[in-house]
């Protein structure tokens, strides 16, 4: 057998090896072919509903098989040329076996391009669907927190109230006057057509002055003593010609 059979051979033998691992590769269950995308079953484990103390959503990653897969072409797009060069550089190389090593490389990187771009693509909607999740995540820890916040309030509120008198008061319009012990109140403006009222209130312990200007009737003006141990509630609840009424609420010792 003469030189260039002998080449013939080989090349033809390393061709069919090529062109079987080819086959395997995108044929073979589980493998992502071009434009394909098996998917798998979640696990009924998978598809609880998540709870509050569901971890974050775990960052986007491509999937495993595609860069599986495009280790492969790059490898077998590698190979091909460095035997389609030593096959144009030998003196009895054939042009039949030159040309079909030009297209199966040609085929090779084709098949990379396409499984690259699937593989941007899935990287893509991963991410989206990552940054989606993130994002729902964060706002439901948002309104937690808000309905935390708002429930330690009312229980704030509903524990100062429970420890606290109630003193009710009629005053006239500017004049200044003494609701409670250590609160005064100079109502300034009232508004029956609409029950609205501005007025001044005084905290005399530590000299504070509180404006409630432009104010609806049962919108209550909430302060505390300085050092933040003594709870006071002022609501107006009824505004008339010159005159105004309500209540405030002062700690039950005071």
């Amino acid at each position: 057998m003469d030189g260039k059979n002998v080449w013939i051979t080989v090349l033809a033998v390393g061709l069919g090896g090529t062109a079987f691992y080819a086959f395997e590769s995108t044929h073979k269950p589980g493998t992502l072919q071009s434009g394909t995308q098996e998917v798998s079953t979640p696990s009924a484990s998978s598809s609880a509903a998540p709870s509050a103390a569901t971890p974050a959503p775990a960052q986007a990653k491509p999937n495993a098989a595609l860069n599986e897969r495009l280790q492969t072409l790059n490898d077998r797009a590698k190979d091909l040329e460095a035997r389609l060069d030593q096959a144009s550089q030998s003196k009895d190389s054939d042009r039949a076996k030159v040309a079909d090593l030009e297209k199966q490389l040609a085929n090779t990187k084709s098949e990379l391009a396409a499984t690259q771009a699937e593989t941007n693509r899935q990287l893509a909607v991963a991410q989206a669907e990552s940054d989606r999740q993130a994002a729902a995540q964060a706002d439901t820890s948002r309104q937690l927190n808000g309905v935390e916040r708002r429930v330690a309030r009312d229980q704030r509120d509903r524990a100062a109230n429970a420890q606290s008198r109630r003193v009710t008061f009629e005053v006239t319009d500017n004049k200044t006057e003494e609701i409670a012990p250590g609160v005064s109140i100079t109502v300034i403006r009232t508004d029956p057509v609409d029950q609205r009222f501005t007025a001044r209130v005084v905290y005399q312990p530590d000299g504070r002055t509180f404006m409630m200007r432009d104010q609806n009737v049962n919108s209550p003006l909430v302060f505390f003593s300085k050092n933040g141990n003594d709870r006071f509630e002022l609501v107006i609840n009824a505004v008339k010609d010159g005159a105004a009424a309500g209540y405030v609420l002062v700690p039950a010792s005071s």
